[in-house]
């Protein structure tokens, strides 16, 4: 089919696909075409922490794999449902479900809502997520990062469909569109960075 072509055509010859979380939100299809992945590495895994599922994170628990490596630079918050989706994905049994966790785990303040000061068995907690999670601060990796920060500034050129769409978007009758209008510049940015990623993504 049309979307199975598309699919293939981001898949090296090896059956390594690689992509980005707008593409995950923007074309969920692309993802679970391929019903079962051997393994899946999410860099910055914090983009799918929220605790209300929004776009990005619904694709997210749609995905089937065997394996599942998720890395983070970002420093984690002091909220344990900030860890939830990921810890799920990882491993569905580990926390049970949401109202599980909440009832092991939370107190709920006046408003029926997680209190992030009254958490309990935080103890429990971290002897769980102690057999699937690897967690360094600065003091253990000072020694190893390199002395100088590293730059690295390679332009990739855009090419074909890519630069004609690019061209069409970023044309006078456009930016007269929006200059005045933060939300439709704002509109215009995100197809804008869509648009680099593939052109694809530009409905």
């Amino acid at each position: 089919s049309y979307k199975t072509r598309r699919a293939d055509h981001l898949m090296n010859d090896e059956g390594i696909f690689i992509a980005n979380y707008e593409l995950m939100r923007t074309r969920p299809d692309l993802f679970t075409l391929h019903k079962h992945w051997d393994l899946i590495c999410f860099d910055e895994f914090s983009r799918i922490k929220a605790w209300k599922p929004n776009a990005t994170v619904l694709a997210f628990q749609d995905l089937k794999t065997t394996y599942a490596i998720l890395a983070s630079a970002t420093p984690i918050e002091n909220r344990l449902e900030d860890l939830y989706n990921a810890i799920a994905f990882c491993n569905p049994d580990l926390l049970g479900n949401k109202s599980s966790f909440i009832r092991t785990h939370c107190e709920l303040n006046d408003y029926h809502t997680i209190d992030p000061d009254n958490y309990r068995n935080i103890t429990l907690f971290r002897k769980k997520i102690s057999t699937i999670s690897v967690r360094r601060n600065i003091e253990s990796v000072v020694d190893s990062l390199p002395p100088h920060p590293i730059y690295i500034n390679n332009v990739a050129e855009l090419k074909g469909a890519q630069k004609k769409l690019y061209r069409a978007l970023t044309g006078k009758d456009q930016y007269s569109m929006v200059e005045d209008n933060y939300t439709a510049t704002k509109g215009l940015s995100m197809k804008l960075r869509r648009l680099c990623n593939w052109s694809g993504m530009i409905h």
